[in-house]
Order: structure tokens, then sequence, then C-alpha cells
């Protein structure tokens, strides 16, 4: 494995948001790349033992530059897919290095920093890419220009063509690297997100939803918040039952977090698209009924009692701020003004704002809003600019810049 074979990357490897990063063996300077991404995204590498780069072409100021966009085919015409704007730096030039190569290793690391897999990689058609290369130019290293690509190459990919697909890299996975089938046991948890006597535990393939995603949620959540204010399935002392799946305790501000997640088997990946957003409506309406119950709950009380483990706290919460905050497995973008509309429609029922965001959103997030007030000042501004327009904005977290 890449976290005990070459441990001084590690570090690095921490500080990747969703992406790919590259890095060369000591021991004979041989490629290896990095794969950062959610687990339906490893998984369908894993089952279809590939996976594709395109190179995708964008006009800037007329000139064509090239950026990267990673897919993994569960469905063909509507793959997961990664965004990686490509700049005048080193990885850019790495990447182009690694494809000129026949072959390399690539490892998989999930949003918590685990190894899941590992292979050794074949380029099929290095020459030709090596030919294509020549022509490719990058854009100047500066957050306007990413945040630039970055919209361009959306656009790009929703009107590709077959012939793009066609033309796409397939880099085709060999042998395994370790075992396909690594499963975690954790005891190092934060404060509140466990059980006196329970162990985290996670595995790529999730038969049973739920619980190991409501603790990743939690897990993310203290990226940004203390995690002693990090409260994971709090139970209700009047009727013993949760009463919410994560909440986070900010000052006089509270988060109500509702999770649906889903098993990632093959068998879910399989589903067609229409199936897959069919889905991920039944859970937003769900997790919204949900939250309208726990606001409603607050809203008649002056103490909130609530019991996690075998530990008892008692919340104030006769002046009270409340947000909500819906965590669903993936949000697809095409439906992104159906989900505003029920948000918003909730919201103003309870008169108390609810987003929504996708797992890997929120792990963007986590990772850029590292305060609790960066993090609800972004909340505050996606649903304040949703709340006026009728459409929550998707937050872009761009390119760090060079001092």
């Amino acid at each position: 494995m890449l976290s005990i074979e070459h441990p001084y990357l590690i570090p690095e490897l921490e500080k990747l948001r969703i992406g790919i990063s590259h890095f060369r063996k000591r021991s004979d300077n041989g490629h290896l790349l990095v794969i950062k991404a959610p687990k339906e995204a490893i998984l369908t590498a894993k089952l279809k033992k590939e996976f594709r780069f395109y190179f995708a072409p964008i006009n800037y100021d007329g000139d064509i530059h090239r950026c990267l966009i990673t897919t993994f085919h569960d469905d063909e015409d509507n793959p997961l897919y990664i965004f990686t704007p490509l700049v005048e730096e080193d990885l850019s030039h790495q990447i182009v290095d690694l494809l000129s190569s026949e072959s390399f290793q690539v490892y998989f690391f999930d949003e918590n920093n685990r190894e899941l897999l590992g292979y050794e990689a074949k380029n099929p058609s290095p020459s030709t890419f090596i030919a294509d290369s020549k022509n490719y130019t990058f854009g100047p290293p500066s957050r306007s220009y990413f945040m630039f690509q970055f919209d361009e190459m959306r656009k790009w990919f929703g009107r590709r063509t077959k012939k793009d697909d066609q033309e796409a890299i397939k880099i085709v996975l060999g042998a395994p690297l370790f075992a396909e089938d690594v499963y975690f046991i954790d005891m190092i948890t934060p404060k509140n997100i466990i059980k006196k006597g329970q162990i985290s535990q996670s595995s790529l393939e999730v038969l049973e939803p739920g619980e190991s995603q409501e603790m990743d949620i939690a897990r993310l959540l203290c990226r940004s918040f203390p995690e002693d204010k990090v409260y994971l399935n709090p139970i209700r002392l009047d009727n013993d039952r949760e009463f919410v799946d994560i909440l986070v305790v900010s000052g006089n501000q509270l988060l109500l977090v509702q999770a649906k997640d889903s098993p990632n088997t093959k068998k879910i990946l399989d589903r067609n698209f229409d199936r897959k957003v069919s889905s991920i409506y039944k859970a937003l309406d769900k997790a919204i009924e949900q939250t309208k119950g726990a606001t409603k709950y607050i809203r008649s009380l002056d103490l909130l009692q609530l019991r996690v483990g075998e530990d008892v706290y008692n919340f104030d919460v006769k002046n009270i701020t409340i947000r909500n905050l819906i965590i669903t497995k993936e949000l697809f973008e095409s439906e992104h003004g159906e989900y505003t509309a029920r948000l918003l429609s909730a919201s103003n029922e309870i008169e108390a704002p609810c987003l929504a965001l996708g797992y890997t959103d929120l792990h963007m997030w986590t990772m850029n809003l590292p305060t609790p007030a960066e993090f609800l000042n972004a909340y505050n501004g996606v649903f304040g600019h949703g709340f006026e327009s009728g459409i929550f904005p998707l937050l872009r977290f761009g390119y760090a810049e060079k001092k």
C-alpha cells in the first residue's frame, strides 16, 4: 500500500481535495498517480477495470488550452467525473509525462484519506497521446483563470460528442497492488462522534447504508467545527428517539444535519440515470420531512435535552438560530432547480433555512472552510442568494495563488 511503502507522501495526500496528484517512486523514479474520489467512483473503477481521461480543449483569448476530466463510467452517457483545471505548473506537465508512458501505478483514496485500491495501470496508446500533447498549452496560474476554466470544462463535458468519447484515453487497470477488499477499523475518533464501546468501521462496498456515512459526515464537519460541538445520533430524553443524525452547536446557533445514503454496490451502480435521480428525490423528500419535525420540536421548547452515549446535554434554545442541512449521497446538477424549489418551500414553512449538499460537496466545503464562521457565512451566502434568485448557487473553490 502507498500509505505503508511511501508514508512520507501522506501529509501531501491529506491536503488533496477531490482530484489527482502525481509522485515519483524513490526506488526507480516510476510514476505514481493518486486519485482521491467518492467511493462510487472508486467502486466503478474496480468493477470496470478502467477509467478515462479527457483532455478537453477550451478557448481562452483566442488560444486553445487544455483541461483534464477524469471519468468513471457507471453510466456511459452520465458518468461520474472529476474536473481538474490545468494551469502552467508542475502538475500539468507531470500528467502529460505520465500519459506518455505505457504503464504506471495508480492508488485510490476516499475523502477521508482511506487507501482503498491500488493497481498496475496501462495506457494502451501512449504514442498517440505523445503526438497530440505536443500541441497542448496551459493557462496562467491564477484564481480567475482557474474559475474560468472550471466553468468552461463543465460546458464542454455537457456537449461532448461520441467522437470525444472515442478519443478519451482509457486507462486499463491490471494486477492489484494489494487486496481489493480492505476493511478499516478506527478506534481513534473525535469526542462526541462515537458512543462509548463503539468503533468506526468502513469499506469500499457498503451493503447497509446509514451508520458509516453518518460517522464520515461527522468527521468532515469536525474540520470546520470543534469536535466537542459535533454530536452524532443525539437521542431525545422525552421519547428515547433519535433527534437528528448530527447536531452541530456554534454559540447560539444550531446546525441540524440529516444524512441520506444508499448502498455502494454493483447493483446500485448499474441502475440507469433516471432511477438514480428518482432515488435522490425520495431521499431528499424524506429528509425534508425529518428536518421539519426537528425544527418544530425545538421551537416548542426552552430547553433541549439530548443524550449521546451515556452523556446528557442541555441546550438553552429560547433564542437559538436554527439552520438545516441535508446531506445526500450525490446531487445531480441537471436537477438543481427542482432541489432548490423543494428546499425553499420547506424553509418558508418552518421559517428556518434549509440547504442540501452532496457528500462530495460537503467534503469540499469543510476542506476550504476550516472555521465555524467561514462555514456558516458560506451557508448564509448560498441560502440568501437562493432565497432572492430562486436557485441556490453552486460554490466553486478555486486555485490557491502562490504568493
